[in-house]
């Protein structure tokens, strides 16, 4: 009879080895590392398009100018890349 420390390491073990097993399956790696680079341009792209924002508008996020175009939020979209959709959070100036 095992105990429960036991029968808790070999569950563990077998899991694992699930999992392994999952992520080595044909194409199951390729698709990790597509989603892992889009994510990385994504987020670079973001980025980059915020600080244009910022520097179109010469001031911080919650500094008032009078008379200055304002944050107006976010729109959401897609960009078509090598790996998929790249999502895009596109900075709104109102005015």
């Amino acid at each position: 009879m095992l105990t429960v420390s036991q029968t808790t390491e070999r569950l563990g073990n077998l899991m694992a080895r699930a999992k392994v097993r999952q992520a080595v399956q044909a194409g199951a790696i390729r698709n990790i590392v597509e989603t892992e680079i889009n994510a990385v341009i994504s987020e670079a792209l973001n980025e980059r398009l915020k600080a244009e924002q910022e520097a179109l508008l010469g001031r911080s996020p919650y500094e008032r100018v009078p008379g200055s175009p304002s944050r107006n939020g976010f729109k959401v979209t897609f960009l078509p890349s090598l790996f998929g959709k790249l999502l895009l959070r596109r900075p709104v100036v109102r005015r």
